[in-house]
């Protein structure tokens, strides 16, 4: 049986997939050897929701540095501190950039 059809395997891929990972699998030797991949946006944008959901504060902004392998989690009171909101805005156009990089490459590939 090849292993992508594998019950453990699927059911584990739907598991992680339910979670919001993105998930690849390739089966490089059939029935023998395979590799699941997991994008690591999906995986930074899981934790940030993890961390949000378990901090019960009504102002609370999660920063993932990858630069400087850091997760700052902001929390204020009143309105969004000047650094935050930049902070956001810095993202929001990071995540712009990847999703218009991603649709070249998809054009690029097909």
């Amino acid at each position: 049986m090849p292993l992508k059809d594998d019950p453990r395997i699927t059911k584990g891929l739907a598991r992680l997939r339910a979670k919001g990972l993105r998930v690849a699998f390739e089966e490089l030797e059939v029935d023998r050897w395979a590799v699941i991949g997991i994008d690591i946006t999906s995986i930074v944008n899981y934790i940030k929701r993890t961390i949000e959901k378990e901090i019960f504060y009504p102002n609370i902004y999660v920063y993932v540095d990858l630069e400087n392998k850091i997760i700052e989690i902001h929390v204020w009171r009143g309105s969004t501190p000047q650094k935050v909101r930049e902070l956001m805005l810095t993202e929001k156009q990071r995540e712009e950039l990847l999703r218009e990089y991603a649709k070249l490459k998809q054009g690029v590939t097909t």
